[in-house]
């Protein structure tokens, strides 16, 4: 019997025609866990109690990674508990917030000592659309399609940790 040589072209349509008359059959779908019952079945293998998960959660301020290293749970599994159960979502919701609260306390501290590179940091941050880090003429919030520049600032003679000089007394400072 002679070979015949099939090209990538013919064995898609060969393919397509004996899936059409259901010579080539497709595995049935995976049935669906019930998401309570599949968080009871992580709650019983780890022995996971809602209440103390909340409160490493809290604990560990929202970091996932830390917490499941204290229960020595893989963290993939912890993350899929999490979005089962909304009162423990709700709860690292609140932790992440009260994280990036304490961060934004300690920008603006540093911010009213001087610290020269917070200060940039946070007007090419929050008050970009004021124009500071972009290019003149890029509009981050308009319709524009093109790409948005920040430009970085490099502060020369100012090494880090190092804060703006007091300012000097007037007159009627003294």
């Amino acid at each position: 019997m002679p070979k015949i040589k099939l090209t990538e072209a013919d064995i898609t349509d060969l393919k397509a025609e004996r899936k059409s008359k259901g010579l080539i059959k497709q595995p049935p779908p995976k049935p669906q866990k019930d998401p309570e019952a599949l968080a009871k079945a992580i709650e019983l293998r780890f022995k996971l109690d809602q209440p103390r998960l909340i409160e490493l959660i809290r604990k560990h301020r929202g970091l996932i990674t830390h917490v499941a290293r204290k229960l020595k749970i893989p963290c993939s599994t912890l993350q899929r508990y999490v979005k089962l159960r909304p009162n423990i979502e709700d709860a690292l919701k609140e932790a992440r917030e009260a994280m990036g609260d304490t961060a934004e306390n300690k920008l603006f501290n540093l911010i009213n000592q001087g610290d020269v590179r917070c200060i940039l940091y946070y007007l090419s941050t929050v008050h970009r659309n004021r124009g500071y880090g972009l290019r003149p003429g890029d509009d981050p919030f308009g319709d524009s399609t093109r790409p948005v520049y920040v430009e970085t600032v490099n502060v020369i003679a100012v090494p880090p940790g190092q804060f703006l000089p007091p300012k000097p007394k007037t007159v009627i400072d003294q």
